[in-house]
């Protein structure tokens, strides 16, 4: 183990191990300082730095510290001035340090020498949050991940960013789950009962004007016999790998007898979906289901966004409500069609309506829908669904 090379006698012949045991030491522990000191006088820089860096701890406190981090930098660069990964070690030095002015500077002189890195732009990007600017730091993102899109982790800190003092666009439309029952208190009136049925679908979309797309949607289930309990027994949505997000931010089950229970929710887009095991349902139960889809990337028609989106999500269930929404700006005009909607009972729809930020919308309700029954050789309900 590490604790026992920690100790062995031959350690220091042996750098490579030396650097393994560090990784588990304790920093500020006398055993890492004295593994360090071996580990210099084999010529490793790193450990000539933190040697020296202690050194001027020990002597003149923090700022003597800085300023040898400071000296070191200026020798690197007079070295070699090309050399962009040591500029961006003093870099993220600095920002260790809480100076990143200094660590700006280094910064940007490593993207004079490769402005394509993206991990340059991650360090300047670390930057700008250091000196409180979220938008400057929130572009840098953005750059950063034109030039590596396969970074999820700096895609989910720019959503931060973006979002700081900020609410998602569906927000205001999240209304509570008891407001939609008490719309809905009793199953729809059907010659054969369904085994479940849908108080309501939403989908909200929200297209960016570089065409990419952000979604919510939610469905409210009710089950009315067993076999609508065993159809709901796992739920999960797909998306596209690597290029959509899926995440849901609600999964919960209201039981009959006033019980709530609540399923598992994540988020996934690596592998291109999430699911989840609801809790044992019975008759009279009610669930809640609420995810978002995002897009993270332009694909390859590039600035071009499409949808084929249903009124309907389940041709054989009972539905109560449904409604689509859809909110984009000038900067990318849409054009809609409707299919099957002509003489449909229910449905109503909306003109375009514009708000005091230029977001244009458009809607479309329908309401009281039975579940269609479709006779042998007959083409599928789905061809004859309402459909935006």
């Amino acid at each position: 183990s590490w604790r026992a090379l920690a100790e062995h006698d031959a350690l220091p012949d042996y750098p490579q191990q030396m650097r393994s045991v560090l990784s588990h030491l304790p920093s500020q522990s006398t055993r890492h300082a004295q593994i360090q000191e071996q580990l210099a006088k084999t010529g490793d820089k790193s450990a000539i730095s933190q040697v020296g860096a202690r050194a001027a701890l020990n002597e003149g406190g923090f700022a003597a510290r800085a300023d040898y981090f400071e000296t070191q930098a200026a020798q690197a660069k007079i070295r070699n001035p090309w050399d962009f990964n040591a500029l961006l070690r003093h870099a993220q030095a600095f920002l260790a340090q809480d100076r990143p002015d200094a660590a700006r500077k280094a910064v940007d002189e490593a993207l004079v020498i490769c402005p394509d890195s993206a991990s340059a732009w991650a360090v300047l990007a670390r930057v700008h949050i250091a000196k409180g600017d979220s938008e400057a730091a929130a572009d840098a993102l953005e750059h950063e991940l034109t030039l590596d899109f396969t970074d999820e982790n700096e895609r989910r800190l720019l959503e931060h960013l973006r979002t700081l003092g900020t609410s998602p666009f569906f927000e205001d439309y999240r209304e509570p789950l008891a407001d939609i029952v008490a719309r809905h208190p009793e199953p729809m009136q059907l010659k054969e009962e369904a085994g479940r049925e849908v108080l309501l679908y939403r989908s909200f979309t929200k297209v960016a004007p570089d065409s990419r797309a952000q979604r919510y949607y939610r469905i409210v289930y009710r089950v009315l016999n067993d076999n609508g309990a065993r159809a709901l027994d796992q739920f999960g949505k797909g998306c596209a790998p690597g290029d959509q997000e899926v995440r849901f931010l609600t999964a919960d089950v209201y039981h009959a007898d006033g019980q709530v229970e609540h399923a598992r929710t994540g988020r996934g887009g690596r592998r291109g979906g999430f699911g989840m095991d609801l809790p044992a349902l019975t008759p009279g139960d009610v669930i809640d289901l609420e995810w978002t889809l995002d897009d993270l990337r332009l694909t390859f028609f590039g600035q071009y966004f499409a949808m084929n989106e249903s009124l309907i999500p389940h041709s054989n269930l009972p539905l109560l409500e449904s409604e689509i929404k859809v909110f984009w700006s000038d900067d990318l005009p849409l054009y809609f069609h409707e299919k099957n909607t002509a003489n449909l009972s229910g449905l109503t729809a909306s003109s375009t309506e514009t708000d005091s930020d230029g977001i244009h919308s458009r809607s479309w309700r329908l309401a009281q829908v039975p579940p269609a029954h479709t006779e042998a050789y007959e083409p599928p309900a789905q061809e004859t669904a309402a459909i935006i």
